[in-house]
Order: C-alpha cells, then structure tokens, then sequence
C-alpha cells in the first residue's frame, strides 16, 4: 500500500503522492481502520459539499470517478 501511494498506479488518474514517508505511513494505518469500526451518520449539507468540490478547483485534480466528484 505504502508503494502504491508513493508511487501512484502506472496508466491510471492515480499519480504518485509527494508526502512524506512518515505522512504516507498515516494514510496506510488510517486506510487500514476503515470498515472496522462501525459507520457513523455525520452531518452535512450534501448540496453545499458539491458547490464546494465544483467551485474549488483543486478537488477535481484527485477525486473523481468518469469525470465528476467521488
């Protein structure tokens, strides 16, 4: 996992990170906890969320699945 951040995923929208190796190894030990814990709702305005993502520009850089947020 840790190789796949760093160094992204050859021919896909996923490009290598430039983290820091101690800031990499965060991300690996959070994405590890994922779906051990149970969900919890949070709040939100899903409508303000996307005007964010869509105003903002950088968002879209990362995250987006067949062309729009994710």
């Amino acid at each position: 996992m840790f190789a796949i951040i760093q160094n992204g995923i050859p021919d896909s929208e996923m490009s290598g990170q430039w983290y820091t190796p101690r800031e990499i190894w965060q991300v690996v030990a959070f994405v590890r906890t994922l779906g051990r814990i149970a969900p919890q709702k949070i709040d939100g305005d899903p409508t303000r969320g996307q005007s964010l993502y869509a105003n903002r520009g950088d968002c879209a850089r990362c995250h987006t699945v067949n062309g729009r947020g994710g």
